[in-house]
């Protein structure tokens, strides 16, 4: 059991090491969320709606919602919601791999310490 102290220490290594690596992905991250905005540029110009509802469309299907209130038509537009949906996963999937190796590095700087 973690005492507070520990628990603390433990913590803040955590959010250290994690938002440390985010610091050195974040040219990634910003690539791929400037995919996602022009994804759904290009979904609101294919589908003829709004950039706002176009941006909105794009990133409830990156983050795999898809709440079905916009529905893409055509197959062009259907194609782009595939890809905005893969790139999504992948932004997904990489904050998921920086908090698993956050964690991973945690447990092994803690282990070494005792």
């Amino acid at each position: 059991m973690l005492h507070q102290k520990q628990f603390w220490n433990v913590s803040g290594r955590f959010v250290r090491i994690f938002f440390k690596s985010v610091a050195v992905l974040s040219p990634i991250f910003v690539f791929l969320i400037l995919v996602i905005f022009g994804l759904g540029v290009l979904q609101a110009k294919l589908m003829g709606i709004s950039p706002g509802d176009g941006m909105y469309f794009a990133w409830v299907t990156a983050f795999t919602v898809g709440y079905g209130d916009v529905v893409p038509a055509g197959w062009l537009s259907r194609m782009c919601a595939m890809a905005t949906a893969l790139v999504g996963m992948i932004f997904t999937g990489l904050w998921v791999a920086v908090a698993v190796n956050a964690l991973k590095m945690t447990v092994e700087e803690e282990q070494g310490e005792s």
